[in-house]
């Protein structure tokens, strides 16, 4: 992803600073660069949590993809977000998500089933939300129902149902 302020990368880093508190035995990977990174390394810095933090920059997508897997959580700040693609692949790489409530969060976040979606700026409810959602379980047959929505093919149909295609000869 892109390191902006709209995308709460600094909000995240106030998020593992205080969870550092309760378990300082984790690692955040943020994947993605942009314009805002070096002042995100001197926040880390200014927080001491630059053991617990990887900023990896732009990555190839089957690279995301291996990253994402490893993981045990996916996290998104964002302050702004149209439809959120990292949400989708978090979601079909079977992680938990804990998100800031944007416009799509909803739709594919269900609140302790495949993870957590939070108030903008609610620091302790994101900070707790890590522990309830590395808690989850069972929650794979849903994901295997959900994820089915967003193939291509069911978006094709979906689509078509919509705006019949106009056939040309």
């Amino acid at each position: 992803g892109r390191v902006h302020h709209t995308k709460g990368w600094h909000f995240l880093l106030q998020v593992i600073s205080e969870y550092k508190k309760r378990n300082n035995n984790c690692l955040f990977i943020f994947v993605g660069d942009g314009g805002d990174r070096q002042e995100m390394e001197t926040v880390i810095s200014n927080y001491n949590i630059t053991d617990n933090v990887i900023i990896t920059g732009f990555l190839p997508s089957n690279v995301v993809a291996k990253y994402i897997q490893a993981a045990d959580l996916f996290l998104l700040g964002s302050q702004k977000e149209g439809w959120s693609t990292s949400l989708i692949e978090a979601l079909a790489c079977y992680k938990p998500i804990i998100t800031t409530k944007v416009s799509s969060a909803t739709s594919i976040v269900k609140d302790g089933i495949n993870g957590f979606v939070i108030a903008q700026h609610d620091l302790h409810g994101f900070v707790s939300a890590i522990d309830k959602a590395l808690k989850l379980n069972n929650f794979n047959e849903y994901i295997d129902k959900e994820i089915s929505k967003y193939s291509l093919d069911t978006l094709k149909e979906s689509l078509e149902a919509i705006w019949s295609p106009e056939r040309t000869t």
